[in-house]
């Protein structure tokens, strides 16, 4: 399968109070969209390098500096799978075919700091995009983006408003994240 080029939209919140939150992809006709949780530590990143009038003399954008100083190579971050609810990605050096894994809310950074573009996976994006408006003020999450530590928090919610059908595909996630680790170990 092909890759699919992907564009920044912004980045949110999920609740307030939670310590995570989201950044928005789209793909170039935007007519899907993907959404990357993210801890407020990195939305607090994404804000400074998103807010910077000049290029801030930061660790990342010193060391990219020296990449491509020292390379002629074309770079674009590819997310190519989901595994225990984050996306994973990978840093991909056209020239010299050479791979970096990274996460994907990294890679999602160094797109916008280094100015190189953003695919994804096209399967990927197909199993896990939403259609894209950008006048919603709701959002969809599907449920294999959710860490476990979500996933248990939101049963939990669920449960205590008694929304049982949300409850149980919640749960059947969590089953089947537990199914998966027990058959690796």
């Amino acid at each position: 399968m092909s890759n699919i080029q992907l564009t920044f939209h912004g980045i949110s919140t999920i609740l307030e109070g939670q310590d995570v939150g989201l950044l928005l992809l789209v793909d170039e006709q935007s007519n899907q969209q993907i959404s990357v949780i993210c801890t407020t530590e990195k939305l607090k990143e994404f804000r400074f390098y998103l807010s910077a009038k000049k290029t801030p003399n930061t660790l990342l954008n010193v060391l990219w500096s020296v990449i491509r100083s020292y390379e002629e190579s074309n770079f674009e971050v590819v997310i190519n799978t989901l595994i225990d609810g984050e996306y994973k990605a990978y840093l991909y050096n056209s020239t010299t075919l050479d791979l970096y894994p990274i996460s994907a809310v990294d890679g999602v950074l160094l797109s916008i700091i280094a100015k190189i573009p953003i695919f994804i996976d096209e399967y990927l994006m197909k199993r896990q995009s939403i259609p894209f408006n950008k006048d919603s003020k709701t959002m969809s999450l599907p449920v294999n983006t959710l860490s476990e530590e979500m996933l248990g928090e939101a049963l939990t919610k669920a449960v205590d408003n008694e929304n049982y059908e949300l409850a149980a595909a919640l749960n059947q996630e969590i089953e089947r994240r537990k199914k998966l680790k027990n058959n690796k170990g």
